[in-house]
């Protein structure tokens, strides 16, 4: 749980080792940054895989 998601660092570090995360991110223009930014990570490791 990070309650200051920010642009999605820590959520894509616990995705890369392979845990479940929750990000909170009060400005939405931030939140879909770090939304996208966790996308992006997620169909680069499928993809690598």
């Amino acid at each position: 749980m990070d309650p200051f998601a920010g642009s999605g660092s820590t959520l894509i570090g616990a995705r890369r080792c392979g845990f479940s995360s929750v990000g909170v991110e009060q400005c939405e223009t931030i939140a879909a940054l770090a939304a996208e930014r966790l996308r992006a990570a997620t169909l680069g490791a499928s993809q690598a895989a």
